[in-house]
């Protein structure tokens, strides 16, 4: 049996798309996961403050489970930033008490590797959910010739820096003829930019909406995992400009490159539609997550 533990987005969207299977539960307290025998048990956490992941983990593994821990992107940075000794009693906790690390993408894991801890590779960790048979290849072809440029972009009203907010509107302002459309930050201050539209934080619906209206997507950030937005953009044909090497993606890192880029023809992203299809679908999710806990 295999218990995604604790209370978080990512296991959120995860218990979304499980359905009814009985090698998988998912509970949020330590009272629910008491009924699960601790010999026939692994728990999967994802907790992104360090402090509040030693602790579960040890709590985990003082109980008898088999613990792993789910490393989203912010949690390397927590974990890299903290002092030298929490950071030399977290490296004593985590090679303690976790049976693996779980790691979203190859540059993570490079990182986490860099900081002392081993880590197993999952790249199935954000498993879409939408129903194939709502998509159709032509017909978003077909769509994506009719389209104005218009270009995607996400920011955090706490996180700038991360998502390089300030670069994509200078970026904006030096290409006036094409629009550009954030979304995620209800406060982001687009005055005097009159190809920038600003929609703050949207629905799972509303944010499809834009998959399909959009024809790139440009995710620029200081530090990430695979992100699912990138997972859901080509999900629907976009084609993506980001400073991580993720497959059937276009590689930028400044403003001079992202222009190039962004300056050329879009047509429909044909390679990248087939492999997240192909390797993130909830059979590749459970498949490569049974592999790994062999």
């Amino acid at each position: 049996m295999i218990v995604f533990f604790g209370k978080h987005e990512i296991i959120n969207q995860w218990q979304s798309v499980v359905g009814a299977d009985e090698r998988f539960a998912f509970c949020q307290t330590y009272q629910e996961l008491a009924k699960y025998p601790t010999d026939e048990t692994t728990v999967v956490y994802v907790r992104i403050p360090n402090k509040a992941s030693l602790r579960i983990a040890l709590k985990l593994r003082l109980k008898g489970y088999r613990v792993c821990k789910f490393w989203a992107g912010t949690d390397s940075r927590y974990f890299n930033d903290a002092s030298y000794f929490e950071k030399l009693l977290s490296k004593i906790i985590y090679k303690t008490c976790l049976y693996r690390n779980f790691s979203p993408a190859p540059w993570l894991s490079n990182v986490l590797e860099s900081l002392g801890l081993t880590t197993t590779y999952w790249q199935s960790c954000s498993p879409i959910f939408l129903q194939p048979e709502l998509l159709n290849v032509d017909d978003i072809a077909m769509h994506e010739l009719k389209k104005i440029k218009n270009i995607l972009v996400y920011s955090n009203p706490d996180r700038h820096w991360i998502y390089s907010t300030q670069m994509m509107l200078a970026l904006a302002a030096e290409l006036p003829n094409i629009n550009f459309t954030f979304v995620g930050d209800e406060s982001l201050n687009t005055l005097g930019l009159d190809n920038v539209a600003s929609l703050g934080r949207v629905s799972q619906d509303e944010l499809f909406k834009l998959y399909r209206s959009c024809q790139m997507l440009v995710r620029i950030t200081s530090h990430d995992g695979f992100s699912r937005m990138i997972i859901e953009g080509m999900y629907f044909g976009m084609n993506i400009i980001t400073n991580w090497p993720v497959p059937h993606s276009q590689y930028a890192n400044d403003i001079e490159q992202i222009k190039v880029l962004l300056k050329q023809d879009v047509c429909f992203n044909k390679a990248g539609y087939d492999y997240i299809r192909r390797e993130f679908n909830i059979d590749a999710w459970k498949n490569t997550l049974l592999t790994a806990l062999t």
